[in-house]
């Protein structure tokens, strides 16, 4: 009599040979998806570091999700060597209870880095905009996913009562051991998940459009927002993974799937936190890389709430006297994230002016100002300098 016997046995219709194995498919997935988030968050860290100079809580709240995604794909890894990918009859008794207890650790991984990463981009959503009604939808969009993560972890560990019955299989095989399905709180927490990436999606869109900024560059912060379609999609892939879980007879065989597009969906939001705060860093190395919005056009807005005081167009409009013609105006406008409640003042210069000065481009270090050459598309050049005031 075997003392380690195989779980479950093999269907009579199963025509694939032994040692059937898609566990590498989760570690390549696991391995790439760590690197890809290390990187951007690199990126962004450095750049708030040494570029913009400043850190906000959206930067700790991705920098916590990080943390848990990666411990979510080094558990994917480790898992994979007691049974994920491999089919359950072919599984060892023992190998399948570290199965069991890892599926915990990473379920609960996964249920915590996903809302911080969630709710970095909602924190960085709050520097947006002052409007009202605006910062209350994203306090209210915060407050669902705490609550929908908090109930779904909460779920996660204390599924069994007792605790214990979720990996000790003498203990789940006694008759006063109660277990949830599990499953139906996945397809649930997959729900909300959904629905809260096509609020945050959506949530930004009026107020980034409502900004008196060029059409061209209002697309372009809006296209960095709908990446989070590509979240979307992800979280609609894995909600269908996740439902083959409720009549799964392979759970060791089925579960990898829903591991790969969990890790995947972890990771890519944590890339979508991170992207729109990476422009600073290609305007300081490369500023002609990513152009401006800022057209000729721009001075058909004299009476924004751009401009730095209510003056007149013949005030913020005015002629060099120094070499060749200069239009100059003062414009507020935001800093790397177009952030609200801090001030800059923006000095577009056209390129008639023949004083150097006036050509130079690059971040000065030390300072907070900055200054780029913006190719608006036509021959004329302009050179920006933004000052940051309070």
């Amino acid at each position: 009599m075997a003392t380690n016997p195989v779980m479950g046995t093999k269907p009579i219709d199963y025509n694939e040979p032994y040692g059937a194995y898609v566990g590498d498919r989760l570690v390549i997935t696991a391995s790439v998806c760590m690197a890809l988030s290390s990187i951007w968050v690199g990126l962004r860290m450095w750049t708030r570091r040494y570029v913009t100079q400043m850190f906000g809580v959206d930067d700790y709240l991705v920098g916590v999700a990080w943390i848990f995604a990666l411990v979510l794909s080094i558990g994917d890894i480790i898992q994979c060597q007691y049974g994920t990918g491999t089919h359950l009859w072919e599984l060892r008794k023992d190998d399948y209870v570290v199965f069991l207890q890892l599926q915990m650790v990473v379920g609960t991984f996964y249920t915590v880095s996903l809302p911080f990463a969630k709710c970095s981009i909602l924190a960085f959503y709050l520097r947006l905009s002052q409007e009202r009604v605006f910062r209350t939808a994203v306090y209210l969009t915060i407050a669902f996913i705490a609550c929908y993560a908090t109930s779904g972890l909460l779920v996660i560990i204390f599924s069994c009562n007792p605790v214990e019955g979720s990996w000790d299989l003498n203990v789940a095989s006694q008759p006063t051991t109660y277990c949830v399905n599990r499953p139906v709180n996945y397809i649930a927490q997959a729900s909300f998940n959904i629905f809260s990436d096509i609020v945050i999606i959506l949530l930004p869109i009026r107020t980034i459009w409502k900004l008196q900024m060029p059409l061209n560059q209002r697309l372009s912060i809006i296209a960095i927002f709908a990446c989070g379609f590509f979240v979307c999609i992800v979280s609609v892939i894995r909600l269908t993974a996740v439902s083959k879980l409720l009549t799964s007879t392979d759970l060791t065989w089925d579960t990898n799937d829903v591991l790969i597009w969990s890790t995947v969906e972890s990771h890519i939001t944590i890339l979508c936190a991170c992207s729109p705060h990476l422009k600073p860093l290609f305007n300081h190395f490369l500023p002609g890389f990513l152009r401006s919005g800022i057209t000729p056009n721009s001075r058909s807005y004299p009476n924004s709430r751009y401009l730095t005081n209510p003056i007149s167009k013949n005030q913020a409009l005015h002629s060099s006297s120094r070499g060749g013609t200069s239009n100059e105006f003062e414009m507020y406008g935001h800093d790397d994230d177009y952030e609200a409640g801090r001030r800059t003042v923006t000095t577009v210069v056209e390129s008639g002016s023949r004083n150097p000065k006036d050509r130079e481009r690059g971040h000065r270090g030390g300072s907070d100002s900055q200054e780029s050459i913006l190719d608006s598309g036509s021959k004329d050049v302009y050179v920006t300098r933004t000052v940051h005031v309070g």
